[in-house]
């Protein structure tokens, strides 16, 4: 029995050996290329080139709109009795960004405005925006008030305007009025 053992484990050790030489050896990991790239961009630029301006308005003792387009040369419309003169000018806003590069534009809370001065308050209402051929309008979200722009123009340069419709009382006290409205671009 004394040399059973030795000899089973001589048969064991043998049997691992084998058993490790059977097992292919592996080789080192091929290492592999992966690009990584990452555009940094410049950030999109806004800036007011002029104001809305309704001109003059003479009222009458009907109250009356003036309606004015969102354009480069914007045209105004008065109805109601009431005449408007002079500068009809839509805000204008000049822009840069990357071509192609997509953004929103959300125009004031309900479309609207409220222009303050001597006499009773004046509504702008109904309030749209324009474009220069630099920009695609892509959509429009009647619930959020968002529209989608894609910049077009090879340079990344774009304009676009914002205009309304001016709700002008019965008799309106003649003098300067003058409101403020605030829009949102936001990267897409």
């Amino acid at each position: 029995m004394g040399r059973t053992v030795p000899r089973i484990l001589r048969i064991w050790l043998l049997a691992v050996y084998g058993l490790w030489l059977a097992v292919p050896a592996h080789a080192a990991p091929a290492p592999i290329a992966v690009p990584v790239q990452i555009e940094i961009v410049d950030p999109l630029s806004v800036s007011k080139v002029r104001d809305m301006d309704f001109g003059n308005v003479i009222p009458t003792t009907n109250a009356g709109t003036v309606i004015m387009t969102p354009a480069s040369t914007a045209t105004c419309t008065a109805a109601g009795g009431i005449i408007q003169s002079g500068p009809c000018q839509a805000a204008e806003f000049m822009g840069h960004g990357l071509p192609n590069q997509v953004f929103r534009l959300k125009l004031p809370g309900s479309r609207k405005m409220t222009l303050t001065g001597p006499g009773t308050d004046m509504l702008v209402d109904n309030m749209t925006s324009g474009v220069s051929a630099g920009l695609s309008l892509i959509s429009f979200s009647q619930g959020q008030g968002f529209a989608r722009y894609r910049i077009l123009s090879a340079g990344g340069d774009f304009r676009y305007y914002i205009a309304g419709r001016l709700n002008v009382g019965a008799n309106q006290t003649p003098g300067t009025y003058s409101g403020t409205f605030t829009i949102l671009l936001d990267y897409q």
